[in-house]
């Protein structure tokens, strides 16, 4: 009896290993947001506003109702107050009586939480979604790239930011979208064995992923392509039966907004979207490279992903062109959102849906140069998390410097840097939309974004990688 324990011991041991490998980094963030929400909420320094409170308002309906019907909540909430007070009601009148403009998922996933611990509960809620699969879709990827040490401290380090020690507690689909991609992406690129309930799991969330957000339609769809070229790959018949239920979930949503609007994209149009190419240009930019709302200054160990992406396209990886289109898929739409940067959200989370796709070619990076940058994986990370630590010492104590005020100068306008330093990082807030190509940080910071690209583009390697197994490669 010893020995068979002692050797089902030893056989568990690696998977209690994996298991603590992302676990342990999303338990640490998770509760030091749960902890900073919860102080923030009750002392009132986190600000209950923008489209925050209309979200809270369909899960009141969801919770009491089980529909989608609003005019009796927002008239109940303006005169206690449970929710919100007097707000102007962001609903619409149909024939089904006063229906939310934004896509209902987020209020009906949050109708448990805040049945259970009203805004708090919710904000909790959202920051434990979150965060977990951020930490599970980064330990995948990581996992196979580096030694499971520095894998570990790894996803501590990504998942450890701004964007989601204080995005996770924001009531907006933007982060949650990007968690659902990652996961679902570092599952179906996997090189472990697939099986048929993780399938139907990934086959429903994909199909259900719009019901996030209407703009996330070309996403879900886009998965559903990866899925299908998988499953082929896999030669497995019944997961691509499995299909029917991303129809289930995509369906459900298009006959909801017929149903009630008329139209399969609700009442929102495609020509709602800005077109000005230099505005998009900004946007999308700014997204990337701004001072409060870029990426890659909210966590800035995603630059590295710069270098993997020139890597992945030199070495012409299979997966390459499917991350692209996935990657235009999500920060495409929020450039040329007409309500520049979120509007009255918290700053960047436009960019929270798309910049954890960073994490793939920055895996793939450093999985084929493993030997050559393993050994700077740690004094990395440590920075990283040094950065992370100063710029909470500013927003910590006041959660609300992390909304946008909107304004040309530099002295007036959101940052996550002090005055003195503005001066030296890209601001992409003029309103012109022309003077930001000028602007000399603008112009250095983008050049080095490129010079990471060409970087990886141009990295030399001894052995020559082919990404080519048995198996279709349609983009080999």
């Amino acid at each position: 009896m010893k020995i068979l324990t002692g050797r089902l011991g030893r056989s568990l041991r690696p998977l209690g290993r994996v298991a603590s490998g992302w676990r342990s980094a999303a338990s640490c963030c998770i509760l030091l947001s749960a902890a900073l929400t919860t102080v923030w909420t009750q002392s009132g320094q986190l600000p209950f506003g923008g489209d925050e409170p209309h979200y809270v308002i369909m899960s009141v309906s969801v919770a009491r109702a089980l529909d989608l019907e609003l005019r009796n909540n927002y008239w109940w909430d303006a005169r206690t107050r449970e929710v919100f007070g007097p707000v102007n009601a962001h609903a619409l009148p149909t024939t089904k009586g006063w229906s939310p403009m934004h896509t209902p998922g987020l209020g009906m996933l949050l109708a448990a939480p805040w049945s259970l611990a009203g805004v708090l509960g919710a904000r909790v809620a959202l920051s434990v979604i979150a965060l977990s699969l951020l930490a599970m879709g980064c330990w995948r990827q990581m996992r196979d790239s580096i030694s499971p040490h520095a894998a570990r401290f790894a996803v501590l380090g990504i998942i450890a930011c701004v964007a989601t020690i204080f995005g996770g507690s924001q009531i907006y689909p933007d982060l949650q979208c990007g968690a659902i991609v990652l996961a679902l992406v570092t599952w179906v690129w996997s090189p472990a064995r697939r099986t048929l309930p993780g399938w139907a799991g990934y086959w429903l969330v994909a199909g259900l992923l719009p019901w996030l957000h209407t703009k996330y339609f070309a996403t879900s769809v886009l998965l559903a392509a990866v899925g299908a070229w998988q499953a082929r790959r896999d030669q497995r018949r019944p997961a691509l039966a499995l299909s029917v239920l991303f129809a289930a979930g995509s369906g459900s949503l298009m006959w909801w907004h017929l149903q009630t609007f008329g139209g399969v994209l609700g009442w929102r149009r495609l020509a709602d979207l800005g077109t000005d190419p230099l505005r998009v240009l900004e946007v999308f930019l700014g997204l990337h490279l701004d001072q409060a709302q870029g990426m890659f200054f909210q966590q800035p160990l995603l630059l590295a992903g710069l270098i993997g992406l020139g890597h992945m396209v030199g070495r012409r990886h299979p997966l390459t062109v499917p991350w692209l289109l996935l990657y235009g898929s999500l920060i495409g739409p929020n450039s040329m959102e007409l309500n520049w940067y979120g509007g009255g959200g918290p700053a960047g989370r436009f960019a929270w849906s798309a910049m954890w796709l960073w994490i793939v070619p920055l895996g793939i990076w450093l999985k084929d140069e493993r030997a050559a940058v393993e050994r700077y994986v740690r004094p990395i990370v440590l920075t990283g998390l040094a950065y992370q630590a100063a710029l909470a010492m500013q927003w910590v104590p006041a959660p609300s410097t992390l909304f946008p005020r909107y304004s040309e100068l530099l002295w007036e306008r959101n940052s996550l840097f002090p005055v003195d330093l503005r001066h030296f990082v890209p601001s992409f807030y003029f309103w012109d939309f022309e003077t930001y190509l000028s602007h000399p940080p603008n112009v250095v910071w983008v050049t080095a974004a490129v010079l990471l690209a060409v970087t990886g583009f141009l990295w030399n390697s001894r052995r020559r990688i082919d990404y080519r197994p048995a198996g279709w490669w349609p983009w080999s």
